[in-house]
């Protein structure tokens, strides 16, 4: 039955892996529409909503996971504006999973100041025409690998100090078991240094 619905789910044009956690959900969804108590675009509506959920919940995962704490609380940490992180409890984890996702979406709804993840997806279809779809998928990876879920993409290129930027490329660095002849943490901190004319170049950081 499972895998039957994961077939409709693709079908509809969603994604079944990123959906498993709202199986249940969608099976009483895919009833209601059976009895015609909602229509297949209440269903289509649903799953996107559930969709982009996920996907908040994912990235907020992997910058910071969620952990039962000892005073009984579920807690997590969101980003800040300034590139910082905020500690957040509630009582069960249904109700910190409901409140990241309105935070992530209220944070998407704020007119923001130009920032990398604000301009790279102009960037990345200038770098493809520029050089190559080749080049462009390259720097596609390594900006998923370390730059995506990095809290330093969405701080203002007018507060992006060279301190901020000195400490990152340290943490990326540590973290992710880098080497000097692997990663110039000079080399990184003169491209993102281009905040200054408002430009992004990733190919200073290497990174295999």
């Amino acid at each position: 039955m499972e895998n039957n619905i994961e077939l409709i789910i693709k079908a509809l044009g969603f994604s079944p892996e990123l959906l498993q956690n709202q199986i249940p959900a969608i099976m009483s969804l895919l009833n209601d529409l059976n009895e015609n108590i909602i229509t297949s675009d209440d269903v289509s509506e649903q799953l996107e909503h559930m969709t982009k959920r996920e996907k908040i919940l994912n990235r907020q995962k992997s910058f910071c996971g969620i952990w039962l704490a000892s005073d009984g609380r579920y807690k997590t940490k969101v980003p800040t504006a300034d590139g910082g992180k905020k500690l957040i409890a509630k009582p069960t984890q249904e109700n910190l999973e409901n409140f990241i996702v309105e935070y992530y979406k209220k944070l998407e709804q704020k007119p923001k100041k130009p920032c990398m993840r604000s301009i790279y997806p102009e960037w990345i279809d200038f770098k493809s025409k520029e050089t190559s779809y080749a080049n462009a998928c390259n720097l596609q990876s390594r900006w998923k690998r370390y730059f995506e879920h990095s809290t330093i993409v969405d701080i203002p290129f007018e507060k992006l100090t060279t301190g901020a930027i000195k400490k990152w490329c340290v943490d990326v660095i540590a973290e992710m078991h880098l080497t000097v002849k692997s990663c110039n943490p000079t080399v990184t901190q003169n491209w993102l240094q281009t905040k200054k004319t408002g430009s992004l170049e990733l190919s200073g950081f290497p990174l295999y």
